[in-house]
């Protein structure tokens, strides 16, 4: 491997140590997505990799604070991160609730994805993007602080909802027809994670998420249970297209982050289905908690 100069060697040891290629792979492609043409494929060694796109990176000009900040909101309080970016950078680039800092005052928008290995294959960069472009760009960052976890296990799920508290929760991926979100297990296989153990989680929370958002075929089947828990609960009645759960996505977040209840977001998202060939229009559902109006919650 070429000599890396002193300014990128901090940050190419965190993303060694700290980040699964498959997570960086999705994070650039994600945010970075000009940057993905060149770079190698998965056969190569892990340092060889994260050489490469620190590469990329620094021929586009990305080599600068923001490219920290977007590492920050997606991994969370982290020390090493700061300590990474203040050796790249000579000052430390996040505010009082960046990685290491005290919790920022932001609503928590937690975004899960996973496509176990052996499912069909989703399109779930694309839908981190749109949901990116809603609520993480422009005015409505400031109210709203991204999470992200992706290619996540039952395991991961329990623990980043319990350390971030989110007010908006988003699972994007495959759905069983048996009741369950389908997450990754051991060597990628397909995990089934049930929709009431998820509801006994958000149960024990003193503040669980005001709604969940569940981007997946058969996840109406969560409705009767989660509602329970929490004010309000989006899933989808049967199977729905990849190609529609992102107009879905991207319509609901964009009318959330311009500041409209939950009611009106569903409907404008729901509407623009309507729109697809053959309309998806009837997939969608919105359901609440007993005593509450969707047209009540904005985030």
């Amino acid at each position: 491997m070429a000599d890396m100069s002193p300014y990128p060697q901090p940050l190419h040891h965190y993303l060694v140590q700290r980040v699964s290629p498959p997570d960086l792979r999705r994070f650039i492609a994600t945010h970075y997505a000009d940057i993905v043409t060149g770079l190698p494929d998965s056969v190569v060694a892990v340092d060889q990799y994260v050489f490469a796109v620190i590469e990329r990176l620094r021929q586009f000009g990305y080599l600068e604070r923001e490219l920290f900040v977007r590492l920050g909101e997606f991994r969370k309080h982290d020390e090493a991160l700061r300590t990474a970016a203040v050796a790249c950078l000579g000052f430390d680039p996040f505010p009082a609730g960046g990685p290491g800092g005290a919790v920022s005052s932001k609503q928590v928008a937690l975004v899960l994805m996973s496509c176990p290995e052996g499912q069909a294959p989703l399109e779930l960069a694309r839908e981190a993007g749109h949901i990116e472009d809603e609520l993480g760009l422009g005015q409505v960052r400031e109210r709203f602080s991204l999470v992200w976890g992706w290619s996540v296990t039952a395991e991961q799920t329990f623990d980043l909802i319990a350390d971030h508290n989110p007010a908006l929760l988003h699972f994007a991926g495959h759905g069983g027809a048996d009741g369950t979100m389908l997450v990754v297990g051991a060597g990628g296989s397909t995990s089934r994670l049930r929709y009431d153990a998820l509801a006994r989680l958000l149960g024990a929370l003193r503040r669980p998420p005001r709604c969940v958002v569940l981007n997946a075929c058969f996840s109406g089947l969560a409705t009767a249970v989660l509602t329970e828990r929490v004010d309000a609960v989006v899933g989808m009645r049967e199977k729905i297209s990849d190609d529609a759960a992102r107009v879905f996505s991207r319509s609901l977040y964009r009318a959330i982050g311009k500041g409209k209840d939950l009611q009106e977001s569903f409907g404008i998202a729901r509407a623009a289905l309507s729109s697809l060939s053959p309309p998806e229009d009837h997939r969608p559902q919105l359901s609440c908690r007993a005593g509450v109006d969707a047209a009540s919650i904005r985030f």
